[in-house]
């Protein structure tokens, strides 16, 4: 049986967005996900102890994560212009939870934004001020 498909933007493994349309001004509802631990590690370099190792301490993380409120931020490539667009809760997966790469170290946030113009914009994720994560959109 062959794995799902994830269309998405950003880096798998770090901070994504299923890839879809984006309407100057609309208010739409998205899905971001975020993975946790040491987003710089090389995990194809790590031996198998080293794997478990950070699976457990990048699930512990993201287990203190859930719950947590993030904030979204967009940020106009050209003008710089930066506008908060949205707010959401960060949760566990549910049904796409099979076959998602590294699931175990992976969360969900859905929310309700709208950026305002047309153009490439970058999507910032935070919780508590700090950065988790961006993914660059274009806006029709």
């Amino acid at each position: 049986m062959a794995g799902k498909e994830y269309p998405m933007r950003g880096k798998i493994g770090d901070f994504t967005i299923f890839d879809a349309d984006f309407i100057a001004g609309k208010e739409q509802t998205h899905t971001f996900y975020i993975w946790f631990g040491n987003k710089n590690i090389n995990k194809q370099l790590l031996q198998q102890d080293e794997i478990v190792e950070w699976n457990e301490s990048a699930s512990d993380e993201k287990q203190k994560a859930l719950g947590k409120q993030i904030n979204f931020t967009a940020i106009e490539s050209e003008t710089f212009e930066k506008q908060n667009i949205g707010t959401g809760i960060i949760e566990p997966l549910s049904e796409e939870k099979e076959n998602f790469p590294l699931e175990t170290t992976a969360a969900k946030v859905v929310t309700t934004i709208s950026i305002p113009s047309q153009g490439v914009w970058k999507i910032e994720g935070s919780i508590d001020g700090q950065s988790i994560g961006d993914v660059t959109v274009k806006v029709n």
